[in-house]
């Protein structure tokens, strides 16, 4: 049976994930970003510089998180989120949400790992085999949250007439997560760590190309991964 103090640091983790998850700007930001921009190609262009950012970032920021720990990388991530939501609102042209969508993208490879906080808990605690039970009640708590949020954010827009209240307002909620996040006690577990950025980089490659497995596994998280996202984008444009 886990300890109180385990049981508690993943409860605090589901709280967490509740908090982050609650975007009330989820249907609307599409809409906000395309009207501001000339045509649809622009718009391709603003997503396609998330994807760039995303794929560039992915691997210095495991090289991070593996040397400065899963609570600092976890923090980093609602941090640039909320800056990417702040820059989604405050933008106007092309360029700027081109900007702000880089950041978003550094935000969301901080959060790929935030999963990892959760693991090295249970592996702490000696429960790491009960993962795909914890880590599953993790994401129906995400999609809860984000069903409230979405909701929520319709009844915001609907009386005060405005999407890009919500930009602002979501950015404020989302430094709830980063306090939550700031709760969290790092996991005493032992990482694999080379001496320098550079091995690190060099040994994650290596890894991901002579395991097959773990190739697919990232394949088939980055398809999942971009269609349910141009699902998420461009629906909101076609429901106008």
């Amino acid at each position: 049976m886990m300890s109180p103090a385990m049981a508690d640091r993943v409860r605090r983790f589901y709280v967490y994930q509740a908090a982050s998850s609650f975007a009330i700007w989820i249907p609307f930001w599409a809409l906000w970003i395309r009207g501001n921009l000339s045509s649809d190609f622009e718009f391709t262009l603003v997503d396609v510089a998330f994807w760039v950012g995303l794929l560039a970032f992915q691997l210095p920021v495991g090289v991070v998180a593996d040397r400065y720990g899963r609570k600092r990388t976890t923090v980093l991530s609602e941090l640039f989120r909320s800056a990417g939501i702040l820059g989604y609102g405050l933008a106007t042209t092309f360029l700027s949400f081109v900007i702000a969508n880089v950041i978003w993208s550094l935000g969301a490879a901080f959060s790929i790992g935030t999963s990892s906080y959760l693991y090295e808990t249970l592996l702490e605690a000696k429960h790491e085999s009960e993962f795909p039970r914890y880590i599953g009640r993790n994401t129906m708590i995400q999609l809860l949250s984000n069903a409230a949020g979405s909701s929520v954010g319709g009844l915001f827009v609907q009386a005060t007439g405005d999407l890009r209240l919500t930009l602002f307002v979501g950015a404020a909620l989302n430094l709830v997560a980063v306090l939550l996040a700031l709760t969290f006690v790092e996991p005493r577990v032992e990482r694999a760590v080379e001496p320098t950025y550079g091995e690190q980089l060099r040994q994650g490659l290596r890894v991901v190309l002579r395991r097959e497995g773990v190739a697919l596994l990232i394949g088939l998280e980055v398809f999942l991964g971009i269609t349910l996202y141009l699902m998420a984008i461009y629906r909101p444009l076609y429901l106008r």
